[in-house]
């Protein structure tokens, strides 16, 4: 079976600008783990939304292709957290981990 991709991009602003991010139809992520330095991450919901209904098994690993500072870097992950808004369901946020 193929390994699945997933564009994301670089966030380079933290904090209360999440909403903002979230009204133009990305949502925050970050990716940990293996030794290195966490990445703050953002990625089209749709794109995210589409990747998990195609897959059979939630804990397969996903490649992520990682736009920004002019380079593109492609890294397995698996996806750790996934956090929903209670009231309607919707992806707020998820967290990757480096394999």
């Amino acid at each position: 079976m193929e390994m699945q991709q997933l564009t994301v991009k670089k966030r380079p602003v933290l904090g209360k600008t999440n909403k903002a991010i979230r009204l133009v139809g990305y949502i925050p992520a970050v990716m940990y783990g293996a030794k290195k330095e966490n990445l703050n991450l953002m990625l089209e919901l749709r794109a995210l939304e589409a990747v998990m209904r195609k897959r059979d098994n939630v804990n397969a690993p996903l490649q992520l292709n990682i736009e920004g500072d002019g380079k593109a870097e492609n890294v397995s992950v698996m996806i750790k957290d996934i956090q929903r808004d209670p009231i309607k369901d919707t992806i707020i946020h998820v967290d990757f981990y480096r394999v």
